[in-house]
């Protein structure tokens, strides 16, 4: 797979809140337990700060999740990054035609 969650970490935040819109919380949370804190913020970043707060109360309260279930979230925020590229909602690389 050439295109990967790490990848959405470089999203400004409209097309990051673009993406957030499309992605239920479980699914996020799930996702985001798997990165470090401060990659973590590019997502915190595009969302209000009691929306941001109230999602890492949530990654804390969850405990441990099986890395399984963390892969297949990111799998499915990055496909659901993918059909808003497609539908031209978010641009991924320089636009002069260096994608990722």
């Amino acid at each position: 797979e050439m295109f990967k969650f790490e990848h959405l970490f470089v999203l400004d935040a409209n097309p990051m809140g673009a993406l957030l819109r499309e992605t239920d919380n479980d699914t996020l949370i799930d996702a985001l337990k798997g990165v470090a804190e401060n990659e973590r913020e590019c997502f915190f970043r595009a969302m209000s700060s009691r929306a941001a707060d109230g999602v890492r109360d949530e990654i804390a309260a969850r405990g441990r999740t099986k890395l399984a279930d963390v892969v297949e979230a990111q799998k499915r925020v990055v496909a659901i990054a993918r059909k808003l590229a497609a539908e031209g909602t978010i641009v991924f690389g320089s636009g002069d035609g260096d994608y990722v």
